[in-house]
């Protein structure tokens, strides 16, 4: 078995092989404008009046997510939004509001 596994027979090039596939598959994070920005606050404090469903588009640890539900609270001081799941997001991660 190990010989079709030549990488993973080795202990040490196991985890270098992942630590390669993780760097390759990994984005930066998309810059955005004042205008974007600006955007972005007024769809989540109209969303949180209006306690209707978003869907959020975070960046973290390299990839895009996509998270969707009510807005709780957001907290200006903390610069987080906590979500009716108890998810809890900051207001750097956000790169758009769908």
């Amino acid at each position: 078995m190990t010989k079709w596994a030549p990488f993973n027979s080795v202990t040490d090039t196991g985890s270098m092989a992942d630590d390669v596939n993780y760097h390759k598959n990994v984005i930066s994070k998309p810059t955005l404008s004042e205008d974007q920005l600006y955007n972005i606050g007024l769809r989540l404090t109209e969303s949180y009046h209006d306690q209707t469903v978003i869907n959020i588009k975070l960046y973290r640890n390299g990839k895009l997510y996509l998270k969707k539900g009510l807005i709780k609270n957001i907290d200006p001081l903390k610069q987080e939004i906590l979500l009716n799941d108890n998810y809890k997001l900051y207001f750097s991660q956000i790169v758009e509001i769908l």
